[in-house]
């Protein structure tokens, strides 16, 4: 089994997108996978990965991967961790009409870590209305003890964000109108208080000049029936 899943993890580094690909890469660089695991009877067929991978339970080598993937790379100090969900361009079912609805298209929630500079785990939503549940599922996959974790206001919902909290993450997540009455309790804070903080900063990109201004208010509570 460790041989086979390093075979695999091996091809899929290397580009390849699917079990005969991640064979003929294996016999291409036979004598560098030796060094780490041990071929006995020789690199497998793409017919014996595909058997192996069949038997595994998707959720708990899910789970077993997101701790590799952790373990290999060190989560860095105050960690930013960007969960974001997104539509797969040109994904579509096949079988689907020409209309195109959204639960026919790919849609996928990742999580992102900026220091690591790689995706700690990634579902599938079924379809960009239904991100807070794979959201969550991400939340308690992941160990985001002392990380920023970043959403936005489509993921301010009080048990996403409740368990966030629970998980021992920082949260930075967007507000806008889904949650009408917070936002209104925040503005109407942020116009009678002055900020306790203002940070403004100069950048260009792509051939634009950007100037950005924060300000920082401290709340320690807000009362909107918001979360």
């Amino acid at each position: 089994m460790e041989s086979v899943l390093f075979i695999v993890i091996v091809g899929v580094l290397c580009g390849a997108d699917g079990f005969v690909q991640i064979e003929q890469i294996a016999k291409v660089r036979r004598r560098f996978i030796e060094r780490f695991v041990a071929l006995p009877a020789g690199i497998p067929t793409h017919d014996t990965l595909t058997r192996v991978f069949r038997t595994l339970d998707p959720q708990q080598f899910r789970r077993a991967f997101v701790e590799f993937i952790a373990a290999v790379t060190k989560a860095p100090l105050e960690e930013v961790i960007g969960i974001d969900g997104k539509t797969l361009r040109g994904a579509l079912n096949r079988n689907a009409e020409l209309s195109a609805m959204a639960e026919d298209q790919v849609h996928v929630v990742s999580a992102y870590s900026k220091q690591r500079g790689i995706v700690l785990a990634q579902l599938r939503s079924a379809a960009k209305a239904n991100e807070n549940k794979a959201a969550r599922e991400l939340l308690e996959i992941l160990d985001v003890k002392g990380a920023i974790v970043t959403m936005d206001a489509a993921h301010c919902q009080i048990a996403t964000i409740n368990l966030a909290v629970e998980r021992g993450a920082h949260l930075i997540v967007g507000l806008k109108n889904n949650q009408k009455n917070l936002l209104k309790a925040v503005s109407a804070l942020m116009e009678k208080t002055p900020a306790d903080h203002v940070v403004e900063t100069n950048e260009k990109n792509h051939g634009r000049q950007a100037h950005r201004r924060y300000e920082v208010f401290v709340a320690t509570s807000v009362t909107a029936g918001g979360p």
